[in-house]
């Protein structure tokens, strides 16, 4: 969690907003998890920006090359060149 904190300072100090709500890692030493309400990254010097819903991501000890992820939406972009897309789904 720390180098994810880490990482978004990073970002934040070139201007760029990002961050994974509530993110929580768990599950060692069985399994590795990783979790957040939702996705969001915001770059206003190139006018990009997307979110998304929760992300989950599980990889067991016994396949850490395997990881499972779910990711839920709606996911909302908006680049330069192409009109701002609100895409939804059931279960990615």
């Amino acid at each position: 969690k720390t180098e994810a904190d880490q990482a978004v300072a990073r970002l934040g100090s070139k201007g760029i907003a990002a961050g994974c709500a509530n993110l929580t890692v768990s599950g060692f030493p069985i399994s590795f998890t990783v979790s957040c309400d939702n996705i969001a990254y915001e770059d206003d010097a190139r006018k990009v920006a997307a979110s998304t819903g929760s992300f989950n991501a599980v990889a067991a000890i016994t396949g850490p090359l395997s990881p499972v992820a779910d990711l839920r939406g709606p996911l909302r972009t908006i680049a330069p060149g192409m009109p701002p897309l609100w895409i939804d789904w059931d279960q990615l």
